[in-house]
């Protein structure tokens, strides 16, 4: 017998253009296949977002000295990515400065280009908005790919959701997946969960129920609270032996070491 989970409600061009974790794709509609589109929900936040997105280095206190300030700018100027990251994420925020997108793009553009994987996904992000740069989506996606490529997990994360959707990207299943496996492998919880309604409905990946469940397992282990219910629905249409098949999977994944796990691809 089916089971039927409403699908989730498309991810909005707003909440999109400044997301930057904890995404999931819909809840499958059934053991077969994912009725309508799949993503669920992208969460969004504005400059002072969690995880890789916080101030990097520099508390507003050291940046009330001007000494502090003015040899910030200088070490920037002369190439220092780091400061040149630094004095973006201030800009941005309008953290002891007066808030500039233009600004924080500049410095934004002048880090990613010596590689900084946390500028090009911050970079992307206000392309992607229209924030400081104007709105360029082909723009926006070389950026996080180039982050996603050296392992950003969020900006890996998010291209899944984006072709999962066909929201503002044309919709590419391969593509997704392919995106959801590199962010699943580096431990975001919610591309973990992506990855098993992927097994479970074909998209993207050759249906696999095995696959699906352990993909579950693994993020409702690390944290994902509709990953329980996900495993719940695929668990009925599968074999105990597929099962502890599934579970033997997903525990030794869990045992390796995240490089192992493709971690560091």
């Amino acid at each position: 017998m089916n089971q039927h989970l409403k699908p989730g409600a498309l991810i909005a061009a707003a909440a999109a253009a400044l997301a930057l974790s904890g995404t999931a794709l819909a809840a499958p509609t059934s053991q077969e296949h994912c009725a309508g589109q799949p993503c669920r929900d992208l969460n969004g936040c504005g400059g002072g977002g969690g995880g890789s997105m916080d101030m990097a280095g520099g508390g507003h206190g050291d940046a009330k000295d001007p000494r502090i300030e003015e040899a910030l700018v200088r070490e920037a100027k002369k190439g220092d990515v780091k400061k040149q990251l630094q004095l973006g994420i201030r800009y941005e925020q309008g953290a002891d400065v007066e808030q500039s997108y233009t600004e924080a793009a500049a410095w934004y553009a002048k880090a990613a280009a010596q590689g900084s994987a946390d500028a090009q996904l911050r970079l992307g992000r206000l392309y992607y908005a229209g924030l400081g740069k104007k709105r360029d989506l082909a723009q926006a996606v070389a950026w996080f790919e180039k982050a996603a490529l050296q392992n950003e997990v969020k900006a890996a994360a998010l291209l899944g959701v984006l072709y999962a959707s066909g929201d503002q990207l044309p919709k590419d299943e391969a593509k997704a997946a392919q995106w959801a496996t590199r962010a699943a492998a580096l431990g975001h919880a919610g591309s973990q969960s992506n990855l098993g309604v992927m097994y479970l409905n074909g998209q993207g990946v050759a249906q696999d129920r095995v696959a699906a469940y352990k993909w579950f397992a693994i993020a409702e282990a690390n944290g994902d609270k509709k990953a329980a219910e996900y495993r719940a629905i695929v668990m009925q249409s599968m074999t105990p032996e597929q099962v502890a098949a599934a579970q033997a999977e997903a525990k030794a994944w869990q045992a390796a070491p995240l490089a192992q796990n493709g971690g560091a691809i």
